[in-house]
């Protein structure tokens, strides 16, 4: 009944809020849809990468969930990351507005991973360059982790 009330309130506010369902890993979970969320091909990547679909998966560095949200990334969406469905959502709108922002699908990953704030230091040494913003230029000339690197390499080989 919340959710449906829910669903309500974002129909009104003009968000869509429909779903598709698809295979992670062992579990089908829902994906949203629509205005304010990232693809669903997308998503998708980013939780096999991110979790192999295991929705208690914690990183070493506290990233939790399908999506590994940090704690203060699920709080700042209004999400608990240790719910499946919340984390999805949260994960979705998080990863759009990386989409969003940096208008690039492997800066968006990039950002997602690493930070925005360290892609947006990276953009900046680029511009002071005078060179060209591209994900293959940030490689060259800023110090991408070797786990971003292969991240963005990783969800852009399976979309």
């Amino acid at each position: 009944a919340i959710e449906a009330v829910q669903q309500e309130i974002e129909a009104l506010n003009g968000k869509q809020t429909s779903t598709t369902t698809t295979k992670v890993g062992k579990q089908n979970v829902s994906l949203p849809t629509g205005e304010g969320y990232a693809p669903p091909d997308l998503v998708k990547a980013v939780i096999r990468v991110e979790s192999a679909g295991n929705p208690k998966a914690v990183s070493n560095k506290g990233a939790q969930g399908l999506m590994q949200l940090m704690p203060g990334t699920a709080k700042s969406l209004g999400v608990d990351p240790t719910d499946p469905n919340q984390n999805i959502e949260g994960g979705s709108r998080y990863l759009n507005q990386q989409l969003k922002e940096f208008e690039d699908p492997k800066l968006a990953l990039a950002a997602y991973n690493w930070g925005p704030a360290n892609v947006k230091k990276a953009i900046a040494r680029l511009e002071a360059r005078g060179v060209e913003v591209t994900w293959s230029n940030i490689l060259k000339y800023a110090s991408v982790p070797d786990e971003t690197e292969q991240y963005v390499n990783k969800v852009m080989n399976l979309i």
